[in-house]
């Protein structure tokens, strides 16, 4: 009977168990479904409704459509005039009913209320206006959120989107037309202003920004910002006048400079221009003689400045009679040559042509030696007066056996040349005779040495090859041994025996020496040494230096350290005693701090269950001791010794303690339980209620247990009772 009732306990607890879980896992299971079915709902109601649209415009009283066509990037693109567009997006598909509301949101408007039909017929998305535009390009989204009005509450918002691009190209409506008809004289073009440098012979001169706020100022419509080359805007300054300074003010002359930022916008256009002041390189807006020098580097080397690109050339290509233009930015010698016409105010339309005008290379060195320089002078040759140069571009080539070591212009040039010997110069007019500029060499190879001259020569922009220019001249290797052929000294002895390619020596004399001549001889008669003389010993140790020079100028130097012997002494009896020093210098433990001191021979420390042994570092106070430690392995739980003991060199010893109290094992601490999703706080309930059901289980039997026990100690109770009575019974009988 107790098995069954248990049994009846055990199930109604498990009816409990489940009667709690089914909701909290219902709920879970119904979440991740009704999750994936409205993702799926949506993303299939998204698929089969369209999107479509056209553009609404005015031209008097009616209104027109107009239709674009669409990219492989779904992109609609419309050709457009200078009109008011209004976007119009037309909804289609099956799930759109004509007679149901829907509540509609266009981009951030408000959200409307309308019907299905409507939502057919169209809605109004983004508004356009070009009418005070000049040619540009307007990209724009407009997004489209349906949602269904009705009782229910599963409809989910439905997104679509329209992307469109409005292209305005008319014949003739640029920024560049329009400014540079606004600003008379300047080059709007390529995305650039381009303006002269002051002092240079052109106009118009670099304007201020104030000159350009005020021609706008005349023509409404236009704005502009600018922006200096850290993209920050630059706004006007002011400065109070002295004759008033309460109330009036006078503006500062501010210049555009080179890498300015011109942005000028009207109605939906916008343009920027990048400020390309012409001849300025030194950004003081002045052309003078400190631009030309970056000039012709960068011609020289290649590089792009556009500031200076004054001289636009066109080189043929390889179809014959076809030109192309030079990159914008491009330093041609014409560009050096037009700078250089600016700079040295030649008012002449146009230079005469060289009639016999040549170049002539003057050297007179026909034999040198490996090491040796010369000089060659460029000079002007012609047998006309009247012929000049102020320009010359040019490379220098040369064997291996000459090497170029430096280019001196005329002093009426600026000039310079890079590393790879391309050169440039220009200036004043220099005619025959005048050197044009002196090139310096250098005889590196034994041999033949070659080098040669070719480029252009100009007088303005007049700007011709001139012939080749090529020097010839034999170089001869002089002799190079730098070695002594022999050591020697009046007194004492070298450490080891002469050899030409050891270089330190040492020589020991008597202790009573005052002087000693080293002497020796050389392995070429064409060297020279220095050295070899007398030595006045004033001092124990002194040093001599020897320095051989070879015939072609290299140097070898010989060190001799000349050494005083000892001076002798009489020896004594020598008593020798034993350290008794047996303390310790320093006690370190790694990962474990101690307050050394060497009185101190006693130290404590803890240290945890893991660790059997210490990292030790225990060194003498004297190097004559020896340091031993014992102890220092197999820690067990509780207190440890470690002993260090010194033992002086006499024998005495002295010991250091280290007291190492290990402790017992840790526990491991609980885990926590992050709680932190709608499902983690389901488990933990379901966990919470178990544990409770198995609470209930415990107290359940053990309540049955402790009836049977006490089942138990009754009957117990009650069988000496019978026994008494049995016995009674027995003692009646006997009677």
């Amino acid at each position: 009977m107790k098995k069954i009732i248990k049994i009846t306990k055990i199930f109604l607890v498990l009816l409990t168990i489940f009667s709690q879980l089914s909701p909290a896992a219902t709920a879970l299971a119904d979440e991740i479904v009704d999750n994936y079915e409205s993702v799926e709902n949506s993303k299939e109601n998204v698929k089969s409704l369209a999107i479509n649209g056209y553009l609404n415009y005015n031209e008097g009283e009616i209104t027109k459509s107009l239709d674009g066509e669409m990219n492989s990037d779904n992109l609609v693109i419309y050709k457009v005039n200078a009109k008011v567009y209004t976007q119009i997006l037309t909804i289609s598909g099956d799930e759109i009913e004509d007679a149901v509301e829907y509540s509609v949101k266009v981009n951030d408007n408000e959200s409307t209320v309308i019907t299905g039909s409507e939502l057919k017929s169209g809605i109004m998305g983004t508004t356009t206006d070009f009418t005070n535009s000049f040619n540009t390009t307007i990209e724009y989204t407009d997004t489209v959120v349906i949602s269904k009005i009705d009782d229910s509450n599963d409809n989910q918002p439905l997104i679509l989107t329209y992307n469109a691009m409005l292209v305005y190209e008319e014949q003739g409506n640029s920024f560049d037309e329009a400014l540079n008809n606004l600003y008379d004289g300047y080059t709007f073009e390529n995305n650039s202003l381009i303006v002269y440098a002051k002092e240079l012979s052109l106009v118009p001169v670099v304007p201020s920004m104030q000159y350009l706020y005020g021609l706008l100022n005349e023509n409404n419509g236009i704005n502009l910002e600018i922006f200096d080359r850290d993209k920050n805007i630059v706004t006007l300054e002011e400065t109070t006048l002295e004759s008033d300074p309460t109330d009036k003010y006078e503006t500062v002359e501010q210049l555009i400079k080179n890498g300015y930022t011109l942005k000028f916008t009207k109605g939906l256009s916008e343009a920027n221009y990048n400020v390309v002041v012409m001849g300025d390189v030194t950004d003081d807006s002045i052309f003078d003689e400190s631009d030309m020098l970056p000039t012709m580097n960068a011609y020289l080397n290649e590089e792009i400045m556009p500031t200076m690109d004054l001289y636009l050339t066109e080189h043929e290509t390889d179809v014959p009679g076809e030109f192309v233009e030079d990159p914008f930015g491009t330093i041609t010698f014409e560009d050096v040559m037009l700078s250089n016409k600016y700079l040295n105010r030649n008012d002449q339309e146009e230079a005469t042509e060289n009639i016999n005008l040549s170049l002539v290379l003057d050297y007179s060195n026909e034999e040198l030696y490996v090491g040796d320089t010369f000089e060659a002078k460029v000079v002007v040759k012609s047998d006309n007066l009247e012929d000049f140069i102020n320009g010359i571009s040019g490379i220098i080539s040369t064997n291996m056996n000459l090497k170029l070591i430096d280019i001196k212009f005329n002093d009426k040039f600026i000039g310079t040349y890079n590393d790879e010997s391309k050169l440039v110069g220009a200036g004043q007019n220099l005619t025959n005779d005048e050197v044009v500029m002196t090139v310096e060499f250098m005889a590196i190879g034994a041999g033949e040495g070659t080098a040669s001259l070719v480029g252009n020569i100009a007088n303005d922009l007049n700007i011709k090859d001139f012939e080749e220019l090529s020097l010839d001249v034999n170089i001869i290797r002089k002799n190079s041994n730098n070695n002594l052929a022999s050591l020697n000294a009046s007194v004492g002895s070298f450490d080891i025996a002469f050899d030409k390619d050891v270089s330190e020596y040492t020589l020991t004399v008597p202790y009573d020496t005052e002087s000693v001549i080293l002497s020796g001889s050389l392995e070429d008669i064409n060297a020279t040494v220095d050295g070899l003389i007398e030595y006045k010993l004033n001092s124990d140790n002194t040093t001599a230096i020897i320095t051989v020079t070879a015939e072609d100028g290299s140097k070898k130097t010989y060190t001799v350290y000349i050494v005083k012997e000892s001076k002798p002494v009489v020896a004594s009896p020598i008593t020798y005693y034993y350290s008794s020093n047996n303390y310790l210098k320093s006690l370190e433990i790694d990962n474990y701090d101690i307050a050394f001191d060497k009185e101190i021979t006693e130290y404590k420390i803890n240290v945890d269950n893991d660790v059997t042994s210490l990292d030790i570092k225990a060194v003498a106070e004297d190097s004559r001791a020896r340091v031993e430690i014992t102890g220092n392995e197999s820690f067990k739980k509780g207190e440890n010794t470690v002993t260090i003991t010194v033992t002086a060199e006499d024998g005495t010893t002295r010991e250091y303690k280290v007291l190492v109290n290990k402790s017992g094992e840790k526990k491991n601490a609980p885990t926590e339980i992050d709680d932190s999703s709608n499902t983690a706080e389901k488990v933990v309930i379901i966990i919470l209620i178990i544990l409770v059901v198995l609470g209930l289980l415990y107290l359940i039997f053990k309540k049955d247990d402790e009836e049977g026990i006490i089942e138990v100690k009754k009957e117990e109770v009650k069988k000496p009772e019978t026994k008494k009575k049995i016995n009674s019974n027995k003692n009646k009988k006997e009677r």
